[in-house]
């Protein structure tokens, strides 16, 4: 799960199951606490399946001690300093890995993993308050079996993008343009969506600077956003010659790549297709907005509203829309750009005619 920063230390006055929950109570956070996250392989960040707090999905995980444990959601509530209002989720974790992440508040739970985790989570999502703050409830979100996050894939405005015209600022396209894409010639695009949010925590832009990946200017788009890369190693982990890998991934790992926290609010501009597509984009191949359930969650009901207002079908066929190449996990992201670069592999595709 993408930039949770999970607090751990917390004091246990937060509200738990075994609290009633309600505007007005209050609660601190001690100091020191530990800055930790949350992995997560799809984008849902799973809860319990009713109460009995088993983990449904291994791989929602957090590394603690060097061993990566599970982790499910609980539920969601807001809390207010005076000055800034901060969205939280309860988190249990299994700390002593042994299959139960139960909290102590139900049958058969561990007695040593009562305490769980606090986080703060959300869209935008601020700086974790200070410790030894009063913070006050003044929302609660009931338990939920699952909790959707951002899975935005999006050029941010000012990017180029290869038309029949030539290249063209990704905001200033419309329906009907021909777009060249990777595998199908120029293409016509459908639909053009954006979106201004502030540029914090999970929104944070990355920017892959001139060159890092054989791009011909910066290239910043939304973490989750998925570059095609391909090499040897590519084909040797996963049979496939090329491969989707989603630009937070690369940030760590691939010199020139970075989170871009210079932008107070960014404009997020999606492009759809009859089909998942690839898209040259300044001089590179990523993915055109590829309409899944989880990415149509994140939209906004406008948003959502107007795509299925202009492809209905895409109701019935979400499930099964096929994306252009194979989109790795995070962790094999990690193992295909360590190996890639010790054997000084290049990584981009930039050799397509």
């Amino acid at each position: 799960m993408p930039d949770i920063a999970a607090v751990n230390g917390a004091d246990t006055n937060y509200p738990t199951n075994g609290l009633p929950l309600g505007s007005g109570a209050t609660f601190t956070i001690d100091t020191p606490f530990s800055t930790l996250t949350i992995d997560d392989n799809d984008a849902t960040f799973n809860g319990d399946t009713g109460t009995n707090e088993t983990p449904d999905d291994p791989g929602q995980t957090v590394n603690i001690g060097g061993t990566d444990v599970a982790a499910i959601y609980e539920y969601t509530f807001t809390a207010t300093d005076g000055t800034t209002t901060y969205e939280f989720a309860i988190i249990d974790v299994d700390l002593n890995n042994d299959g139960n992440v139960g909290n102590g508040t139900v049958a058969g739970a561990d007695p040593g993993e009562q305490v769980a985790f606090i986080a703060v989570i959300g869209p935008n999502i601020p700086d974790v308050p200070a410790g030894g703050l009063d913070l006050t409830i003044v929302g609660v979100v009931t338990e939920n079996s699952q909790r959707p996050f951002s899975d935005f894939i999006c050029f941010a405005s000012g990017t180029l993008i290869e038309t029949a015209a030539g290249p063209v600022p990704v905001e200033d396209l419309c329906p009907g343009d021909l777009i060249r894409t990777g595998d199908n010639g120029y293409k016509k695009l459908n639909w053009i969506g954006m979106r201004d949010v502030a540029a914090g925590g999970s929104m944070t832009p990355v920017r892959i600077e001139r060159g890092a990946l054989g791009n011909t200017r910066d290239l910043v788009v939304s973490p989750q956003h998925r570059i095609l890369l391909g090499n040897a190693m590519a084909e040797l982990l996963f049979g496939a010659a090329e491969i989707l890998v989603p630009a937070k991934a690369l940030v760590g790992k691939v010199p020139n790549v970075r989170f871009d926290d210079s932008y107070w609010t960014v404009r997020y501009c999606h492009l759809l297709f009859d089909q998942h597509e690839l898209v040259w984009s300044e001089g590179i191949l990523t993915e055109s907005f590829h309409p899944g359930k989880h990415s149509l969650e994140v939209l906004g009901h406008e948003t959502r509203d107007e795509i299925l207002t202009i492809f209905p079908e895409l109701m019935e066929t979400i499930a099964s829309y096929p994306s252009v190449r194979a989109s790795v996990k995070p962790w094999e992201a990690s193992v295909f750009l360590d190996r890639s670069l010790s054997k000084g592999l290049e990584l981009d595709v930039t050799w397509r005619p």
